[in-house]
């Protein structure tokens, strides 16, 4: 318990004593809590110590009388926060004594900025504890110093066994460059951000990590430690790479089929053309240009675009020196919530037909 500095002067001097000492927020009061007086730190920290009798006992003192005297005869020390109605809250660290006189003295001192940064510091220790990505604190030698719940389960390595301790001894790690390019990059620039792949030993389980690691000089310590942040990516990147093959099956079918395909955006603009349709027309855009009725056959298709309904247009499509008969299908798209999308539609070659027609 911090030892207080006590009064050596009467009740009737203290109070100029005080103001003159380099002291914290005092108090002296009756044995009952009646405040007899407050110094100006006092007030400036509780304003509603500035009126002389009021009974503060309950507010700064919450517990019961017989208690208090116990402790006002020993000394005492205790935390306490502080709300008066109207006011911040104020979190105090209280010594008190009772001097020889009988009167009670006691010193508040401010710890509202500590206890602040002390919450602070719990409510990220809380969300560290709760993220799904692996944050942990490494020294200099990249061995961990803090191991979160999410290291655990991505690295499948207890806290018990991985701090303190060499991670390769428990899992394989290969980076997009080697392990000295990513230590080097770390050491000049502080910093280093990319993919790891990891193995783990116990059950070779494959995990693929988006990393970040910050070099931080701790001038308390006088230490380097690294920051390591991990994300678990592996079924990201497995979706991507479903998406990705299917995307070639795509492309692999459109390319083989027998028959042009397109697709425009909400403006009418072409987003996609397979490769036999481009290599039919040579055209970046679909539009008609029959060389005969080219007006009426642009009308026609914007006019059925713009009520957003299916089309079948025959038109002529300019080929190397020549025209040649096409069939236009084309159907609109929509999203799952009914808004309009673009247009899907095929181009066929059926020139030689339209000539035997006619």
């Amino acid at each position: 318990m911090t030892p207080l500095t006590l009064a050596p002067l009467p009740v009737a001097d203290a109070a100029q004593w005080f103001e003159l000492q380099p002291l914290p927020a005092v108090l002296l009061s009756q044995p009952d809590c009646l405040l007899i007086h407050a110094n100006s730190k006092a007030t400036q920290l509780l304003p509603a110590l500035a009126v002389t009798g009021v009974a503060f006992g309950p507010l700064l003192l919450p517990i019961s009388r017989p208690h208090l005297y116990s402790w006002l005869a020993e000394g005492f020390a205790t935390p306490l926060t502080v709300h008066w109605p109207g006011t911040p809250t104020v979190s105090t660290q209280l010594h008190g004594a009772c001097l020889p006189d009988g009167t009670v003295q006691i010193n508040l001192i401010d710890v509202t900025a500590q206890a602040q940064k002390e919450a602070y510091h719990l409510m990220l220790a809380g969300m560290v504890e709760q993220t799904s990505d692996c944050i942990t604190v490494a020294d200099a030698d990249y061995k961990p110093i803090t191991w979160n719940p999410a290291a655990e389960r991505i690295f499948g390595i207890p806290a018990k066994d991985a701090i303190g301790n060499n991670l390769r001894h428990f899992v394989d790690i290969e980076y997009q460059v080697s392990k000295e390019e990513v230590r080097e990059q770390v050491n000049r620039y502080g910093q280093w951000q990319g993919e790891m792949q990891l193995t783990r030993k116990t059950d070779g389980v494959q995990v693929c990590l988006l990393a970040t690691f910050k070099k931080l000089d701790c001038p308390l310590t006088q230490t380097t430690v690294h920051v390591i942040t991990c994300t678990d990516v592996t079924e990201t990147k497995k979706i991507a790479q479903k998406m990705a093959e299917a995307e070639n099956r795509l492309q692999a079918i459109t390319d083989l089929a027998p028959i042009g395909l397109w697709m425009t955006d909400v403006d009418d603009k072409l987003t996609f053309i397979s490769r036999p349709l481009l290599e039919f027309s040579n055209l970046t855009h679909l539009q008609p240009e029959d060389p005969d009725d080219k007006e009426t056959t642009i009308a026609r298709n914007k006019k059925a675009k713009a009520a957003r309904k299916s089309f079948n247009l025959n038109y002529r499509l300019k080929k190397d020196n020549g025209w040649r008969w096409v069939q236009d299908t084309a159907m609109p798209r929509f999203l799952p919530d009914g808004s309009f999308a673009g247009y899907i539609g095929s181009v066929m070659d059926i020139d030689e037909r339209k000539i035997q027609a006619q």
